[in-house]
């Protein structure tokens, strides 16, 4: 199951998965769509609503394996460091972890670590051609609601901060806590045993923040942004959790508690 949000505007639509958005625009002047999954920050920039989910990232592998192979440079390179998970499964060895990343749904809906930024860069640029290459495969009219021309990339400090502002209403707070529960009955996270008793990564649904509709904003994982070693949120090795917007925090390579949150950004 999928969100759409307008941007600049506080309305959202639910669809399932592979199906056309069709929204009542309730008389609403026309609006660009975001992204799935995202809410609008301002009339350009959308945020996602949680971490980028481990699926996600799998998606991008599996297409570099697709064109490539999976024993090319560019598969091994944008590879997650299963080394670093140890530091959150330290009871898992790195090949029982990428077993459990590639074989199943394990880790679908954990947010993805153990990436660097290069890696969060290359994933952003296939995540816009994949999303361009989704339009173009809908009708003229469909293909109108959503923006001439984007990017997905990693927010600044600054932008990421943006979502303190923006408080939703209770439809869309339902919806996307709809949205919530079906995809983790999709991904049987119920079942999710790794996650169940991990004491340090949960999944992207974890903890909600009241009012603005963005999960795991201060737990879970730092979140990288655009700028080398920079990223903002908080983690699961905080001794203490961080509740600032505006607090920054340095990383120095990949980490097991640092992950990503990507902007969609409106070019045209």
């Amino acid at each position: 199951m999928y969100l759409w949000t307008f941007v600049g505007v506080l309305f959202s639509v639910l669809i399932t998965k592979n199906s056309t958005p069709k929204p009542d625009f309730f008389n609403q002047d026309e609006q660009y769509l975001c992204a799935r999954n995202t809410l609008a920050l301002n009339n350009r920039l959308c945020l996602e609503i949680t971490e980028t989910p481990a699926y996600l990232y799998k998606e991008f592998l599996a297409s570099i394996a697709n064109e490539q192979g999976k024993t090319s440079a560019t598969f091994i390179e944008n590879e997650p460091n299963f080394e670093v998970w140890t530091n959150a499964f330290p009871k898992l060895s790195v090949e029982e972890l990428a077993s459990l990343f590639y074989s199943s749904d394990e880790f679908a809906l954990m947010p993805i670590v153990g990436i660097t930024r290069q890696q969060a860069e290359a994933f952003c640029e296939w995540r816009t051609e994949a999303f361009k290459k989704e339009l173009e495969g809908m009708s003229k009219r469909e293909r109108a609601r959503f923006p001439k021309d984007f990017v997905f990339r990693l927010p600044s400090a600054k932008e990421w901060g943006i979502m303190r502002f923006k408080g939703q209403p209770n439809q869309v707070l339902d919806q996307i806590e709809d949205l919530a529960n079906q995809n983790s009955k999709s991904f049987k996270l119920n079942r999710s045993k790794t996650l169940k008793n991990s004491k340090t990564l949960t999944n992207i649904y974890d903890t909600p923040k009241e009012q603005i509709g963005y999960y795991n904003v201060f737990n879970n994982v730092a979140e990288m942004t655009y700028l080398e070693g920079i990223a903002v949120g908080g983690g699961w090795n905080l001794p203490t959790p961080n509740t600032s917007y505006t607090k920054e925090f340095s990383y120095e390579k990949a980490e097991a508690w640092l992950g990503i949150r990507c902007i969609f950004e409106i070019l045209d």
